[in-house]
């Protein structure tokens, strides 16, 4: 009996450890701990605004030294040709001071006789050519063209002219040029024409 009671205790203890390691040690599990999202702040964009420029005003580049003076230039004329009735006579424009000066647009002419006593009507200006701006170094020449009605074409006894009175553009004092062949009908319309500085003759 006494052998019987100690074999049932050496059962009972190993159960009864199991039991109590079940009780007491129960497997401890730890709760993650609540993290609180990361918020990833988005990246920064910087956006360059171009400045405004402004461009510089377009500027045209004048030849230095103003307007040629009548006191400036001398007038003389070229070879005259004769085209279906009409006289074409170049008035050569030249600079005969010192200095660089400009020319541009018309002359105005008009045929004189004795005393400088005017001649018909000043020349009319051909107004479908452009005016191109003429810079002359000192001794540099240009040259407008002068047109008029052949006189021994239209009428028998013209009356011929001493010489034109020309005036620089933009001037009030006129030039000489003595002439041989200029002419016009007495009591008719004298149909002189000047053409702009610096453009040739277009028949």
């Amino acid at each position: 009996m006494l052998i019987v009671r100690r074999l049932a205790v050496v059962a009972l203890i190993p159960v009864a450890g199991m039991v109590a390691l079940g009780c007491g040690s129960s497997v401890g599990t730890t709760k993650p701990k609540a993290t609180s999202p990361t918020t990833t702040a988005p990246p920064t964009t910087t956006t360059s605004v171009p400045t405004p420029t402004t461009a510089a005003p377009t500027t045209t580049a004048v030849a230095a030294g103003g307007p040629c003076t009548s006191g400036q230039l001398s007038v003389t004329t070229g070879g005259s040709q004769g085209a279906a009735g009409t006289e074409i006579l170049p008035l050569i424009f030249t600079n005969t001071s010192s200095a660089l000066c400009t020319l541009q647009g018309y002359p105005g002419v008009s045929a004189v006789i004795a005393n400088g006593v005017q001649l018909g009507q000043p020349a009319t200006r051909e107004k479908f050519t452009p005016t191109p701006l003429i810079a002359l170094e000192p001794g540099q020449t240009t040259v407008a063209t002068f047109t008029y009605a052949s006189p021994t074409i239209a009428c028998p006894s013209p009356t011929l002219a001493l010489g034109l009175r020309v005036y620089p553009p933009n001037q009030t004092a006129a030039l000489f040029v003595a002439t041989t062949g200029v002419g016009a009908c007495p009591g008719a319309d004298s149909n002189f024409t000047i053409y702009p500085i610096g453009t040739p003759f277009d028949s």
